[in-house]
């Protein structure tokens, strides 16, 4: 099976969700190298992107990170090598139980992070289920009506969270 295919079958989310921690466990939604969190301020006629890095003091987080490495080992692991539905819903299924497991023991910093990527979670699995589970029959406007500023943001501070305190470095 070449790399594409199985970048596909785990998900491909790239369209509306993208890398947060190893091998991927925040599924957010990043525009940009991380670095950077995007907020919007809208006005009666016009809405504005800026971005911010975000610093952490990193209280709180050992349990975090140590229990976020791990479920990324895990997930890593048991990836779909199928085109399945079935396995594909199931393996989307352990993402966001995944992730429930880490907002229980989500530091101050990036609790509420944790939050709007479950909500961003499960907004997405009755689209990718009403699609077969998948990805590329996924529309743009079904897309965009997940792709909100917050959940960009909560993607992009979970990704620096991650790099910068938990010192875990996404893989692909």
């Amino acid at each position: 099976m070449g790399a594409s295919t199985k970048k596909i079958i785990v998900f491909g989310l790239a369209l509306i969700l993208g890398i947060g921690s190893l091998a991927g466990i925040f599924v957010a939604l990043i525009s940009d190298d991380g670095d950077t969190v995007s907020t919007a301020s809208s006005s009666s006629s016009s809405s504005t992107t800026s971005t911010t890095r975000v610093e952490f003091t990193g209280e709180g987080s050992e349990a975090f990170c140590q229990t976020d490495a791990q479920l990324n080992q895990q997930l890593s692991e048991q990836a779909p090598t199928t085109t399945d539905p079935a396995a594909l819903a199931a393996y989307f299924q352990q993402k966001v139980d995944a992730v429930k497991q880490l907002e229980a023991i989500a530091p101050v910093e990036v609790k509420a992070d944790v939050s709007t990527t479950i909500a961003a979670y499960e907004a997405y699995a009755p689209v990718l289920a009403a699609v077969g589970w998948d990805q590329s029959k996924v529309t743009a406007e079904q897309a965009a009506a997940i792709q909100t500023p917050e959940v960009t943001a909560a993607g992009q501070r979970l990704s620096q969270y991650t790099e910068r305190v938990c010192r875990l470095v996404p893989q692909g």
